[in-house]
């Protein structure tokens, strides 16, 4: 899918795959064509320091009675 988001050749796509998963932020699950790939211990680290810096939204509708 990313190569042909991206409009690379086989060889590019590879290429930047296994430079992301060498630098961890992707882990590579899977062989050739069933390989996927997921958030690796860098992305991982992001999303965990966000979301612990998120707040929950404000209910703009709290205090206003249904009738």
């Amino acid at each position: 899918m990313y190569q042909s988001d991206e409009s690379l050749s086989q060889g590019q796509a590879a290429r930047d795959l296994r430079d992301l998963v060498s630098r961890d932020w992707l882990r590579p699950y899977g062989e050739t064509k069933g390989r996927f790939y997921a958030p690796g211990p860098k992305m991982l680290a992001i999303r965990e320091d966000f979301a612990g810096r998120a707040t929950p939204l404000r209910d703009p509708y709290a205090g206003f009675a249904m009738k």
